[in-house]
């Protein structure tokens, strides 16, 4: 068994700077209120795995707030680099530093996302070189390597922020001859039609009580 890490990527909530495309439907101040329940239910799911977790947080001088905001549980770590790429790599690097063996990053745009999926991601970091886990706007929901699979280009020249994001890191992976098992694909939420689709697929789930469908359900946006 590795000595596991799940990195999760999150922004300090501010207005203007998370939610911006959900933003434009619902406004900058409600769109702050539901990331801030997308990411306090995740990091409830995340607390019940059984490894370390690092939060990821960005901007760099927003620490005690987010250690304020999210408790002394996980541990914290500065997003360092020019672009998003930069990002994880530094980040998968500072893992590693600190002796983990198996390693995986998800972003904040996943609250849904279930324990069992991420130890899912873990157990196929015991057998093969790389996870991933395609999210249905193109992207990816989760990005996982333990230490022998991991290699230095698989975020270089990415074009972050589209639709080729998965494909690319994809072809990346399979270029570098290292074994990498797909996981099933995962709905990120960014837009309003999202937001609905998460909060219809949910009203009968595990995920039905969490903060950020009682916060829908109060908003009445989708009633």
């Amino acid at each position: 068994m590795g000595k596991k890490c799940l990195l999760v990527f999150v922004k300090y909530p501010e207005a203007g700077k998370v939610k911006t495309r959900l933003a434009v439907d619902i406004g900058d101040q409600k769109a702050v209120a539901v990331y801030k329940c997308m990411v306090e239910d995740l990091m409830a799911t995340v607390k019940k795995l059984d490894m370390s977790v690092i939060v990821c947080y960005d901007p760099k001088e927003s620490g005690l707030s987010m250690m304020k905001w999210l408790g002394a549980g996980p541990r914290y770590y500065a997003q360092t680099g020019a672009d998003l790429g930069e990002k994880l790599e530094n980040a998968f690097y500072h893992a590693y530093s600190k002796n983990f063996t198996d390693v995986a990053v998800i972003g904040s745009d996943t609250p849904d996302l279930s324990v069992t999926q991420i130890n899912e991601a873990f157990d196929y970091l015991n057998q093969t070189e790389a996870v991933i886990g395609p999210a249905n706007d193109g992207g990816y929901y989760l990005l996982g390597f333990n230490r022998g699979g991991f290699f230095l280009d698989v975020f270089k020249n990415i074009p972050w922020s589209t639709d080729m994001v998965y494909v690319e890191t994809w072809s990346k992976i399979r270029k570098s001859g290292k074994v990498c098992e797909v996981l099933s694909e995962w709905n990120d939420v960014d837009t309003i039609f999202d937001l609905e689709d998460l909060y219809k697929k949910n009203k009968d789930t595990w995920f039905k009580d969490s903060k950020t469908m009682q916060w829908i359900r109060n908003d009445g946006m989708f009633d």
